[in-house]
């Protein structure tokens, strides 16, 4: 068997550890490097280690076009290795032909403007998004997400209620919707945007956290006594096991 066949049994088998220190000896064919990095980049990525996709794509980049989606998710892993303006500099290359991107890449490139706070970024893709996938919940969040950096908070509102109603469990979603509702003194609906959600099973501590201060902030006494019951439980059991 050929390296290069060898070395894509591998990355077909998620040895992907493997197959990089094989790729990387410098022993394979050099027409066979862009396609055998192409593919081990997206195997590191899917598991979620940037570090070693970020190398993998960056190898198959210097072979060859990747391609915008995974240019996208190479994006992806500078930011998560902590180069962020390397990470800017893509997505601002690319901002101008965001309705050229497939859904995944699209997807990426609005989750790392907004994880940035990069809103001329946002503005460039947030709506162009709702319009070719109107039922896409974090489309909307986007939105609500450059309209609070704006203080339009009716359109925050808006936004955020859109994307409460297609994830109804996305517990970001609904502290979105409720700190807007209070920028607007409207204490109550904000409390019933919160109360819907089932303590037990939001998944993030840090999200029962912000919800617990956004019930400081309003004063309501049983929503902040069941925060801290929740908290509290998660701590024994935690400590528990």
């Amino acid at each position: 068997m050929k390296q290069s066949d060898y070395i894509n049994t591998l990355v077909e088998q998620g040895r992907f550890t493997e197959a990089k220190l094989l790729l990387s000896a410098g022993t394979v064919r050099p027409e066979a490097i862009f396609e055998l990095a192409f593919n081990l980049g997206n195997g590191f990525y899917s598991c979620g280690h940037f570090r070693d996709a970020r190398d993998s794509f960056s190898l198959a980049m210097s072979h060859g076009n990747i391609g915008v989606l995974a240019t996208m998710k190479f994006a992806n892993c500078l930011l998560q290795t902590g180069d962020r303006a390397d990470t800017l500099s893509i997505l601002y290359d690319i901002a101008d032909n965001v309705n050229a991107l497939p859904q995944e890449a699209l997807d990426i490139f609005l989750r790392i403007a907004v994880h940035v706070r990069e809103y001329q970024l946002l503005a460039k893709a947030e709506r162009k998004a709702r319009l070719r996938f109107p039922n896409t919940s974090f489309y909307w969040f986007a939105g609500g997400t450059l309209a609070c950096k704006k203080e339009q908070y009716f359109q925050a509102i808006t936004f955020f209620g859109r994307a409460v109603e297609l994830s109804p469990l996305k517990a970001s979603y609904r502290l979105a919707l409720a700190r807007s509702l209070l920028k607007l003194k409207r204490e109550t609906q904000a409390i019933k945007v919160l109360d819907e959600l089932d303590l037990t099973k939001i998944s993030c501590i840090a999200d029962i956290i912000l919800m617990k201060r956004l019930f400081i902030e309003i004063g309501y006494h049983e929503g902040i006594e069941n925060c801290c019951s929740e908290l509290t439980r998660r701590y024994f059991q935690k400590n528990q096991t």
